[in-house]
């Protein structure tokens, strides 16, 4: 039983700040202490314990003469610039230890440098004192990226810091960057990562320092070895038993609380995003049929998969496999099977794309039909009516004004207030009910036929325990005839893409960034999943008027992706008049733009500020109707002013699901939705840009 104190002293969705927090890990300590060599690469699964790792050995570092160790966290870093301003933080917050090594430090004067003179100003002024740094890189994938957009940048940082005696560094990325091919001298990443292989792994914790852990809180025998059992030792499992476990007093109510409310559910998705495609058939093939030896995983892999050793090690050691006393393959923990069972179907890596294609969208669903004066629930299944219920009420957008900037507590109190004003009657009580109780969490389909519904969020709907789009693919439908046509409806191979970035005043340039990013996204997407694609992107110097008008109307693109201003009120987006950012700005209407697309649009990002709003004056609901008007499929815009980087990031995101969903718009939103906030999830407050998009669809 676990001993309770005043407060939970489970750490779930943050680092270990406090050494006497902190469990494992002596072996890597010991080495990473010793200094022996001045570069170390560590790879870890996600939420593994890399960051509480690097903490912890900067507490370490600090007690050491002579050492000056610095955590920089370079997450989200998309250009030099982005980790400048990173490692201007990481410089800042480690003051403490300059003044102890006797190191003036002036961040103001070295706001206008460069990243590279900053770091060469730090090792000179360190070998001035004898000071020996240990740079401790968090989320070092962003390093990549940036070297992706400027392959000259790691060229020029490698020749900083690779040139210094005093300089030690300590590399930590997720498993995703374990599979750049570090062997291949002609991939841009391999000169930097040759000098830290080989890499360590931060694996799951061995018997005795999961015992350890358990033994501060439980002294129960058959607990303990019943959650390492059911964890395989993996830290951030263990602790989430616990935290639970504490909470509810019950370790049997803390396991099923895990399981019923899908905690883990993002968790193992986003580990199978960072997978190639011949790890996830591994752990499928593992998953169906465990325990299995290597010798019958190599079998049935024949020659698919290459170094097949080697990846079951790394899957290991990752912490995904395990091996029994017999030597047999299987998977870590239980959470992790009872998730390959209910959502990964290994039978989708093996489909065609225009098999995959000719799957129609055909789940259950529940229809909420707005009119004038009444509200139509439709409950349906294959397609089927089960049940249809008219009720005699109005929904009135005014009672669902917003703040100008809500917050997610705000945003919360008003989707009660709407769940309520549209379930709060028994008969449509119980259809919901009908609805939400069903094994598969179906579609919940939005259709106005108010002229001012659009402006309701119906993406905030809240129940008093969860917003929907957290439990249900929410989208927008223009009438409620349209929820049978499927989204894979006329997507051909190769598929035609269009980027367009549009840096008008106010300036906005992270929106060229945003384009490049999302054009290597979905490059990696085909590799990945083998689709082919053909990506024609638009530059702000490129997208003045005439340009864009000619390409939209001239390409035959099936999709369309456009970063820049937006306006509600009057449905336009901004173009500049002239190439290279020159002349006038133009405001180029919905319809204006919805007149040159062709019959090949299948769908429109329209990644902007209040993109996806309506018109008080029009019966039009803004870009989405006239997009959706041309024919397409599905359309996607914001409800709200946005954050351009983290707009940027869901948006790459969608992508991703999208695709992996087989063209499921429903789905990947949801499933987009659900990873950005679960980042927050056991954080007060936290962000809501993943409640802003809106999806239309027809």
């Amino acid at each position: 039983m676990i001993t309770k104190k005043n407060q939970n002293p489970f750490i779930v969705g943050d680092w270990v700040k406090r050494d006497q927090d902190f469990f494992g890990r002596s072996e890597l300590i010991e080495k990473y202490k010793a200094l022996n060599r001045h570069y170390y690469w560590l790879i870890g699964a996600r939420r593994m314990g890399k960051t509480s790792l690097l903490r912890h050995l900067q507490r370490q570092y600090r007690k050491l003469p002579g050492l000056l160790s610095l955590f920089w966290d370079v997450a989200g870093a998309n250009s030099a610039y982005d980790l400048k301003l990173s490692f201007l933080d990481c410089l800042e917050s480690g003051i403490a230890d300059f003044d102890r090594n006797g190191i003036e430090l002036d961040v103001d004067k070295l706001e206008n440098e460069s990243i590279l003179a900053i770091s060469r100003w730090l090792i000179r002024e360190c070998e001035k004192c004898a000071v020996r740094i240990i740079l401790l890189i968090d989320e070092s994938e962003a390093l990549f990226q940036v070297a992706a957009t400027d392959a000259q940048f790691l060229n020029r940082f490698k020749a900083i810091l690779f040139n210094h005696q005093n300089l030690h560094i300590i590399l930590a990325s997720n498993h995703g960057l374990a599979h750049y091919d570090t062997l291949a001298t002609a991939h841009f990443t391999a000169p930097f990562l040759q000098p830290f292989l080989p890499p360590d792994y931060l694996t799951p914790w061995n018997p005795e320092e999961a015992l350890s852990f358990l033994e501060r809180y439980t002294s129960d025998r058959a607990e303990q070895h019943r959650i390492k059992t059911i964890t395989g030792c993996l830290p951030f499992l263990m602790q989430m038993v616990c935290f639970y476990y504490f909470d509810l007093g019950d370790l049997d109510k803390a396991l099923n609380k895990i399981n019923h409310d899908n905690i883990l559910d993002l968790f193992f998705r986003n580990d199978f995003q960072n997978f190639d495609r011949n790890d996830s058939a591994i752990l499928a093939t593992i998953a169906e049929k465990e325990p299995i030896s290597f010798n019958q995983i190599q079998a049935i892999a024949g020659k698919n998969f290459n170094q097949l050793e080697q990846r079951l090690s790394t899957l290991t050691w990752l912490g995904f496999l395990a091996k029994n006393e017999l030597q047999n393959y299987g998977l870590n923990n239980q959470f992790l099977r009872n998730w390959m069972k209910q959502n990964y179907r290994p039978a989708l890596q093996h489909e065609t794309f225009n098999q995959a294609k000719s799957h129609a969208d055909d789940s259950r669903r529940l229809i909420i039909e707005l009119t004038d004066d009444s509200l139509n629930l439709l409950l349906l299944k294959d397609s089927q009516i089960l049940i249809e219920q008219q009720i005699l009420t109005k929904i009135e957008p005014s009672s669902y004004i917003q703040a100008a900037a809500p917050d997610l507590q705000s945003m919360k109190q008003i989707g009660q207030q709407l769940f309520y004003d549209l379930f709060g009657s028994p008969a449509a009580q119980q259809i919901y009910q009908d609805f939400a109780s069903g094994s598969n969490h179906g579609d919940l389909v939005i259709c106005n036929k108010q002229n001012q519904a659009g402006a309701i969020p119906f993406e905030a709907l809240h129940n008093g325990q969860q917003f929907l789009v957290l439990r249900h693919p929410l989208y927008r439908a223009r009438n409620s005839g349209e929820h049978h046509i499927a989204d894979t409806n006329a997507i051909q191979q190769p598929l035609s893409i269009l980027l367009i970035a549009s840096d008008t005043p106010p300036a906005i340039p992270l929106v060229d960034n945003e384009i490049m990013l999302i054009k290597n996204q979905l490059q990696k997407i085909a590799r990945e999943l083998q689709v082919e694609i053909e990506i024609t992107s638009l530059s702000s110097a490129e997208s003045d008027y005439v340009n864009v008008m000619n390409v939209v109307h001239s390409g035959q693109f099936q999709f369309i992706h456009f970063a820049g201003h937006s306006s509600a009120d009057q449905n336009c987006i901004y173009l500049w008049e002239k190439p290279g950012k020159s002349g006038r700005v133009k405001a180029v209407s919905a319809r204006e733009l919805s007149g040159r697309l062709n019959s090949a649009l299948r769908f429109f990002y329209l990644n902007g500020c209040n993109s996806a709003g309506t018109s008080e004056s029009s019966s039009l609901s803004g870009f989405a109707d006239a997009i959706l008007s041309t024919g397409a499929t599905a359309f996607v815009g914001n409800g709200r002013a946005v954050d351009d980087r983290s707009s940027a990031e869901f948006a790459m995101d969608f992508y991703w699901q999208l695709f992996e969903t087989q063209f499921n718009f429903a789905r990947a939103m949801y499933l987009s939705r659900l990873k950005w906030s679960q980042q927050t999830q056991f954080q007060e407050g936290g962000h809501l840009f993943w409640l802003l998009p809106i999806l239309w669809k027809k």
